[in-house]
């Protein structure tokens, strides 16, 4: 079985009527491959006590190890006149590529 390493893909949108570049997107294959990588979750924790009538939420950066080796999503910029109407469509293509 082969798994990916460090292919880097980037993906560029463009109107092939006029050669306008309208987005681009580029995903590393595989994270944390060559270098570390390190992901964080904002996490709430209740500290709750009936007998002390205490009810806390905190919050706690808690460090992530899940997305090790998964495909990372490092760029993506879509040209504004896209986001809406007949555009929508193609900027929803670059999302999935």
């Amino acid at each position: 079985m082969e798994f990916s390493g460090e292919e880097f893909y980037l993906f560029v949108l463009e109107d092939a009527e006029t050669g306008r570049l309208l987005g681009t997107s580029s995903i590393v294959a595989s994270a944390g491959y060559s270098e570390p990588f390190y992901a964080f979750c904002n996490d709430a924790l209740i500290h709750a006590s009936r007998e002390l009538k205490v009810n806390r939420k905190i919050h706690a950066l808690t460090m992530l190890h899940e997305l090790t080796a998964k495909s990372r999503l490092t760029g993506f910029y879509v040209d504004p006149s896209l986001r809406t109407g007949d555009g929508e469509a193609a900027a929803h293509l670059l999302s999935r590529a």
